[in-house]
């Protein structure tokens, strides 16, 4: 048991172990703000990316062989838009590589 555990267990109230805890660490509301509001950023960029990818499948889906409706894919329409994604990606990928 470290030493940190055993002074936590001795203590009477949890007042003083929160106190003690914030003592060491001692974190304000800003900080605590700020790596919350990172983490947010960080996740909402990696759903974006998903639905992103996601996209040219809902598109896809919903105008393939749909005659019914003004916007329709055939096969041909459908393929290229499913590659459209992958290519700018490629694209992307070789403009950061450049710039770096």
């Amino acid at each position: 048991m470290s030493l940190e555990a055993e002074k936590l267990e001795g203590l009477n109230t949890q007042n003083e172990a929160v106190t003690i805890i914030k003592s060491r660490y001692n974190y304000s509301r800003r900080s605590a703000f700020a790596q919350v509001l990172a983490t947010l950023i960080q996740n909402w960029l990696l759903i974006e990316i998903g639905l992103d990818t996601a996209m040219t499948t809902m598109v896809i889906g919903a105008l393939h062989l749909n005659s019914a409706e003004a916007l329709s894919m055939n096969d041909e329409q459908a393929s290229w838009f499913g590659k459209l994604y992958k290519f700018g990606k490629l694209c992307s990928n070789k403009r950061r590589n450049l710039n770096s």
